[in-house]
């Protein structure tokens, strides 16, 4: 197999990351970010101005540049924002009412950060407050043509037994199409997650649950609750324990998101047992992958080597399937941790981060992942009488060396599997439409940003390269590997048909080790991610040959030498006697093989079976024929190159010589049954004097040659009376005539008749004899 390979170099890619610190006017702002796969930063956040309180607006594009900011006044604030449909933003907060009256704010913007509509959402009677949390600043989720939001409302603040879980689905210019809330009563206390999620034509939403009778934890779990999209209504419902475990006791789910195929992706915290026997909380992270139809597939969970804060973690999913969270160290808020999970749930990496300390600080954060992998990252703290809100883009290539910056990577997490069992659920009150909508009045205003530049750090790629063998083999581990610049810390992504192409190992993005599974011609790419920076290896695959023995003679002369010959393609040849040349000479007969092992080692094998030649070649030793008669010597039919001597008076149709001697002779005929091994036989002719006056021959050959071309009797004495008839062998009469001179040329009709036997009945009467007959058969030949 020959691999040939062709280099083509593309375009400059350049690619930072990033840490700024943004700073709005007067007290502030605490921003949170949702990312934009285009490449720009929206965030959003609670504002505080003197006495005016309301939403915070910045946009930037990923490097240090800022697009624009605003500030809408209102009582209330913006906690969240996260990206809709058509170039729309969709906002939650708070909306401060009256006292222990809070109610969910949400508003729809476009990325110009113009207002489109601002609504506050309350149960339906009056008494029943929103309830905030930072677990729910995350609670939204919009399609193309419906936003849905998952909170937390209840009846009297100090009632913990009157929280209701609300599901809501808003049309895009916020009005209500339906809402429910479910509820459970004591012991079960049932707490809110992030958003619903659209997933496989239904809505999906997570709740915490746990079980304290006596007031002692004695379970923790999550419930799914699928919901018919039209109107809210249950499909199913579900709850999800851990399988007995030395350690789990529970699994509390924080975060929920969609995959592309209708899978579910959990993620939160793990409850524990502690040295007293109470389950709770722990510091341990869970992922959870769930199938279209709500069964368990596959299940992790992490020990940290450090004490994480589980009141502050924080999580984000990409489109790809991929999820990252952010925590903190439970003695040393200013230590931050990033990890993120593969679409397998496996780490793909975890970063350290260092940010400033301020004694007594609680740090407000929150985390993106973005589609292309970049980890998004704010922080909030006090400053000079100021809130200051620091991002940080960590971009993919996650460059290291960058410990004041950047952080460092950092092994902080050990995983385990463990099981879940699905179990059916019953909510214990369920109520339908229990929410409504009024208009927010607001303001809106330009701000004054000022922004400091932290650090910069800019990955340069372009070139990339790709190195591998000259050849390849079917089946075989192939090695390619692939370089760039020293400049450039993004990761390099290899792509490849693997219908053809069988991954065996990967080493980093710098190696990859392959093996084809069928022939193949088409490309191999390397290329920087998010560039079009790439590289492509034009590869050529052929199948092993197959050896063949090229020369069939399989028929040895005695006493000569033939000389076997296999075919080419190979490195190595062997015949059965040893010997390792690419052809044999063989002059005994019988069984020869040879094997022979190709570039790749595989070895293909061919033989054959030598014969002597036939040498026999008998002939009719001898024949007598009348003078002026036709001689017939009928050869073998697998003969050629005939001669014989002497050499005139005789011709030779279809493998039959015809000899016309005028005396006695002996003929010697030589011919071939193999190239150069000539056969010699000898026949005798002996010719006589016939009594008969009149003489008709036994065969002619009607071919113009000018010798025996008629058909006709001869004789030596005048003839009173004379008739020749001939038939053709269906007794057809095909020729008549009464004169001597006059002969059958072979036609009938003007056509030429077929070569074999045909019959002739003569009439005679010579002068002043008795008139006599003759019949016989002749041969035509041509």
């Amino acid at each position: 197999m020959v691999v040939s390979t062709t280099y083509c170099q593309q375009l400059f890619c350049a690619d930072s990351s990033i840490r700024i610190k943004y700073i709005f006017g007067n007290e502030g702002a605490t921003l949170y970010n949702n990312t934009d796969t285009s490449g720009k930063n929206i965030f959003t956040g609670s504002f505080k101005e003197g006495l005016n309180v309301g939403l915070a607006l910045l946009k930037t594009n990923w490097g240090d540049s800022m697009i624009w900011a605003k500030k809408i006044y209102m009582n209330g604030g913006s906690l969240n924002s996260f990206k809709g449909p058509n170039g729309t933003i969709i906002c939650t907060g708070i909306w401060v009412g009256t006292v222990n009256n809070n109610e969910l704010l949400i508003s729809k913007l476009d990325t110009n950060g113009k207002v489109q509509w601002i609504k506050r959402f309350s149960l339906s009677q009056n008494h029943r407050a929103y309830a905030a949390s930072n677990l729910t600043t995350k609670n939204i989720s919009v399609t193309n043509n419906a936003i849905y939001f998952n909170a937390l409302f209840y009846f009297n603040p100090q009632q913990t037994s009157g929280y209701y879980n609300v599901i809501a689905k808003l049309d895009l210019d916020g009005n209500i199409l339906w809402s429910k809330g479910f509820r459970v009563i004591l012991p079960k206390i049932g707490g809110v997650c992030y958003a619903p999620v659209f997933n496989n034509n239904s809505v999906v939403f997570a709740a915490t649950m746990t079980e304290q009778p006596g007031g002692i934890l004695t379970d923790a779990y999550t419930v799914l609750t699928r919901l018919n999209d039209a109107d809210g209504s249950v499909i199913e419902s579900n709850a999800y324990k851990t399988i007995a475990d030395t350690l789990v006791k529970g699994a509390i789910t924080s975060f929920m998101n969609t995959n592309p195929d209708n899978s579910l992706s959990l993620t939160g915290t793990i409850a524990i047992k502690d040295i007293f026997g109470n389950i709770g909380n722990s510091h341990f992270v869970f992922n959870s992958r769930i199938d279209k139809n709500l069964n368990p597939l596959n299940n992790y969970y992490y020990r940290d080597n450090i004490p994480f804060d589980e009141q502050d973690m924080y999580f984000d999913f990409n489109n790809q399937s991929q999820h990252a969270f952010l925590t903190e160290d439970l003695f040393k808020h200013n230590d931050k941790y990033f990890v993120t999970f593969g679409k397998d749930d496996k780490i793909l990496r975890s970063r350290k981060f260092n940010i400033p300390s301020v004694f007594s600080t609680i740090y407000s954060t929150s985390v993106n992942l973005d589609d292309k992998q970049n980890l998004h990252f704010l922080f909030h703290y006090p400053q000079g009488g100021k809130q200051v809100t620091e991002y940080a883009r960590i971009s993919n290539f996650a460059p290291t060396g960058t410990l004041g910056c950047f952080g460092k990577d950092t092994s902080i997490l050990t995983t385990y599997p463990f099981g879940l069992t699905k179990q059916s659920f019953t909510w214990d009150n369920i109520l339908t439409n229990l929410i409504t909508g009024n208009d927010v009045p607001y303001t809106e205003d330009t701000a004054i940003v000022t922004k400091e530049l932290v650090c910069k750090i800019v990955s340069l790629c372009d070139s990339v390269h790709i190195k591998g063998p000259a050849s390849a083999c079917l089946g075989k581990p192939v090695r390619y590997t692939v370089s760039k610049n020293s400049g450039c810390f993004k990761n390099l992504d290899w792509q490849m048909d693997t219908s053809f192409v069988n991954i065996i190992n990967t080493e980093g993005d710098s190696a990859i080790t392959i093996s084809f599974k069928k022939p193949f011609t088409g490309y191999l790419h390397a290329a920087i991610t998010d560039c079009v920076v790439k590289d492509s290896l034009f590869v050529t695959v052929l199948p092993s040959p197959v050896l063949k023995i090229i020369n069939r003679d399989s028929l040895l002369c005695p006493g000569k030498t033939i000389v076997l010959k296999a075919g080419p393609g190979f490195v190595a040849y062997k015949w059965q006697d040893g010997s390792t040349a690419d052809s044999l000479r063989v002059n005994t007969p019988g069984f020869y093989k040879v094997r022979g092992t190709d570039n790749c080692g595989l070895q293909s094998a061919d033989s054959i079976t030598v014969n002597n030649t036939d040498t026999s070649f008998v002939l009719l030793p001898t024949q007598t024929i009348c003078r002026y008669d036709t001689a017939f010597i009928v050869l073998p039919p697998d003969v050629y190159n005939i001669t014989w001597q002497p050499a005139g008076n005789g011709i030779i149709r279809n493998k039959t010589l015809l000899l016309y001697p005028l005396q006695t002779t002996s003929y010697q005929i030589k011919a071939e049954r193999l190239a150069d091994c000539p056969l010699t036989a000898s026949s005798n002719v002996v010719i006589k004097n016939c009594a008969q006056v009149i003489f008709i021959p036994n065969a002619f050959t009607p071919d113009n040659n000018g010798r025996n071309d008629i058909f006709k009797a001869s004789t030596f004495r005048p003839l009173q009376a004379y008739q020749l008839v001939i038939y053709n062998r269906y007794g057809q009469k095909i020729f008549e005539t009464n004169n001597l001179a006059t002969g059958w040329d072979g036609n009938f009709k003007g056509k030429p008749q077929p070569v074999g036997g045909y019959t002739y009945h003569c009439n005679y009467q010579f002068n002043g004899g008795q008139p006599q007959s003759e019949a016989g058969y002749f041969i035509l030949i041509r």
